[in-house]
């Protein structure tokens, strides 16, 4: 499927290979969009690791379903789910380029 949009969040979330498309030449990049804006901001190429692309579509996976569940009511329970939540995020970052 190709998909033409200019809403970052949705191809985000979707997108697993880009085609940059400037002065008739066409650019072919496996990847998130994350790694994508990382590649053009530093020049560093960091599509050829699918792990790394797994990992960030597990987390994000694992942090929608966290986040549309309840949270706990046990004290000690809400304090490590808050603690794993963070945890999370914090790698999600670490793995986008944003840390």
């Amino acid at each position: 499927m190709i998909l033409v949009s200019h809403d970052r969040y949705l191809v985000q979330k979707v997108a697993n290979r880009i085609w940059e498309i400037q002065e008739g030449v066409v650019r072919d990049f496996h990847g998130t969009l994350d790694a994508y804006r990382v590649n053009l901001e530093t020049g560093t190429d960091r599509r050829d690791d699918p792990e790394r692309d797994n990992e960030i579509r597990k987390l994000r996976y694992e942090l929608a379903l966290y986040l549309s569940g309840d949270e706990p009511t046990n004290e000690d329970a809400k304090i490590q789910w808050w603690a794993d939540l963070q945890e999370r995020r914090r790698r999600l970052r670490e793995l986008a380029g944003k840390e």
